[in-house]
């Protein structure tokens, strides 16, 4: 069972024989599976804002009414322009924009850089583990439009709204390549964010209403200074930002939320380019599967933690299915037990397709 993520996942197969031919080939590798779709189809949620400066007494009254986690309040919203995208597919696909409200103190002078710093601190074997050293690269890569946001040692608080956009289109579809057929070589990212126009669009939108709630009455009070590296050095310079000036800010001053998923897609097995089955059985071999966020066909409408641990949990599942075992496919009130009044029979497993010799 394979559950390395969506860039190590791909990574894995290819360098393990189960890919692009043409990769594969190029790389000295033998092709014991071409499956297409092996690293291709990768997605993620894009992240940008505005952060501005305000009094240390400002940001302690605001985080004492919400909470001192730094992610003070989040609300969903859902663009016009991705509303147009819906009805033209004839679906609701629900709320794209995910606004999150920041405060943050910090005695050195840059609030964001601490709270970025308080990230990393939180997660020690990141700065431990040599295989986590592209998790850290994409992690410092990111914090840059949240640092950069506020000019360096002019700030000692800070509150914004970050906004993820959670629905990228069919254009921002990135890909995992083999940099080599060498296991420690880190592969070749294309993250592909913001590459479809209309997810610049639907992220305009979203800074627009940011600035709107920053310098709305309620919330202008709380507002120090604004010093937006390369937008805007006034309130009155944000508030008059042309739509052209903020689409420059969100190409620039964008990064990843972490969420990437769907290089390993399941699907219908007769589609070149899927990875996995619906029981998430790779094709073309036997006695592997993938568990994680690599298999989703679209990235989900929210944070993909909850939704990998659920692939995990249905992954055990299907496993004691196809092994027979008496508890396949329980649902156990009482707790775990496996008490014969929460058993249920499964249904059987379709047949694993045929391997290669």
């Amino acid at each position: 069972i394979l559950s390395a993520g969506a860039i190590a996942t791909p990574q894995l197969l290819m360098l393990s024989s189960i890919g692009p031919r043409d990769q594969l080939e190029e790389h000295g590798i033998p092709v014991v599976s071409d499956l297409p779709g092996v690293g291709s189809n990768l997605q993620d949620h894009p992240v940008s804002g505005l952060i501005v400066s305000a009094p240390p007494e400002a940001v302690e009254k605001l985080s004492a009414r919400l909470d001192s986690s730094g992610l003070n309040g989040v609300a969903f919203t859902k663009s016009r322009k991705d509303k147009e995208r819906d009805d033209r597919a004839g679906v609701d696909s629900g709320p794209d924009l995910e606004l999150v409200f920041l405060s943050r103190l910090d005695p050195l002078g840059n609030p964001v850089k601490a709270f970025v710093h308080d990230f990393q601190g939180k997660f020690p074997q990141l700065h431990t583990n040599p295989w986590l050293q592209p998790v850290r690269d994409l992690l410092h890569k990111t914090g840059q439009f949240l640092v950069t946001s506020v000019v360096e040692g002019k700030a000692k608080g800070a509150i914004g709204v970050v906004c993820e956009f959670n629905h990228p289109g069919e254009k921002s579809r990135g890909s995992v390549r083999l940099r080599s057929g060498n296991v420690r070589d880190h592969p070749l990212i294309d993250d592909a964010l913001l590459r479809d126009e209309e997810d610049v669009d639907c992220m305009l939108e979203a800074i627009k209403l940011i600035r709107q709630i920053l310098l709305s009455p309620s919330m202008r009070k709380w507002v120090g200074t604004v010093e937006i590296n390369g937008l805007a050095n006034s309130v009155e310079e944000l508030a008059a930002a042309s739509d052209e000036a903020l689409r420059a800010y969100i190409l620039r001053a964008s990064g990843t939320t972490w969420h990437y998923s769907c290089t390993a897609r399941m699907g219908d097995p007769a589609d070149p380019d899927v990875v996995c089955d619906p029981h998430l059985r790779v094709k073309g071999v036997q006695g592997l599967r993938v568990a994680d966020a690599s298999v989703m066909p679209f990235v989900v409408s929210g944070n993909t933690n909850a939704a990998s641990m659920m692939i995990g949990d249905k992954c055990a599942e299907l496993v004691l299915r196809d092994h027979g075992l008496e508890d396949a496919g329980a649902r156990k009130s009482c707790g775990g037990g496996g008490c014969k009044k929460c058993v249920k029979e499964a249904p059987e497993a379709p047949e694993a397709p045929e391997a290669p010799e």
